[in-house]
């Protein structure tokens, strides 16, 4: 009996153990790359309806990501560039969970940031702790997978830049 009882408390730790070591990264994004990188920052929408959420976010789904159709994107506002220093502090102080895939690609409302050489960020919440951030080269095509935003609520204090 004492046996069972030790195994059972044993699994448990290892369970405990595991899944602790598979939650993603909290981060921020450096508040300096984004000063010497980013030029403007829109509001946009980005029509997809072919959007695809992960069944679950701990493998790596890098294979999976989908490029943004540049054709499907419409600017709904840029941010006034008196704002522009204030949006990058904000943002880089929001907490970002690394690698958190939900979502196969951004969709609806979104924010991009487009930087010097072309590239851009595009930022989407889809809820919760659901979204889509990452980098794309100036055509498209994924460049890297950033994660999610830690809560929906990070997302709308960004979005306040726009009103």
């Amino acid at each position: 009996m004492k046996r069972s009882v030790l195994y059972a408390l044993l699994a448990l730790f290892c369970v405990f153990l595991v899944s602790c070591a598979m939650d993603p990264v909290m981060t921020h994004y450096d508040l300096e790359t984004l000063e010497q990188n980013v030029v403007s920052v829109e509001l946009i929408s980005y029509e997809n309806p072919n959007q695809k959420k992960f069944g679950s976010w701990v493998p790596d789904h890098s294979d999976k990501l989908v490029p943004v159709d540049l054709t499907k994107i419409t600017v709904i506002k840029t941010l006034a560039e008196e704002d522009l220093q204030a949006f990058l502090l904000e943002f880089s102080n929001t907490t970002i969970m690394s690698t958190y895939y939900s979502y196969d690609s951004p969709a609806g409302e979104c924010i991009r940031l487009n930087y010097e050489n072309g590239d851009f960020m595009i930022a989407h919440n889809g809820g919760g702790y659901s979204g889509y951030i990452g980098e794309f080269n100036a055509d498209g095509t994924v460049k890297e997978f950033i994660g999610s935003f830690d809560g929906r609520s990070a997302f709308l204090d960004l979005l306040e830049y726009f009103k």
